[in-house]
């Protein structure tokens, strides 16, 4: 019973939400808050099998998010669940292609905020 466009509904108001909430907070000295953004924004191209065109926008996100508040500890988390992520989709059974884009993809924003 899964209804794909009120799930993109959903996902619509809750980035308006992190947008606002970002937006007029920028001030903000928690890590978690700032990363809150760039974990949506991961799991909304997840979901819309957009990751590759959109990692660009992840990875600073993630980035901005270290600089501004991130510790060694708190980032090395981030990485973590990036590096999960990337070994669950592996491990799923999707079609060849479609599996190798998003395993690729995370592999790259790994790659890319580990270097």
């Amino acid at each position: 019973n899964w209804d794909k466009n009120k799930t993109d509904e959903v996902m619509q108001a809750k980035i308006q939400d992190l947008d606002v909430s970002i937006i007029s907070n920028q001030q903000q000295t928690n890590f978690w808050k700032l990363a809150e953004y760039a974990d949506f924004q991961l799991l909304k191209h997840l979901s819309q099998e957009s990751l590759i065109e959109n990692k660009s926008e992840i990875i600073s996100s993630y980035i901005n998010a270290k600089k501004r508040a991130g510790s060694p500890r708190e980032f090395s988390s981030v990485t973590e669940h990036l590096e999960f992520l990337s070994l669950m989709a592996e491990s799923q059974i999707l079609a060849g292609k479609r599996k190798n884009k998003i395993v690729g993809a995370l592999r790259e924003i790994l790659k890319m905020l580990t270097s």
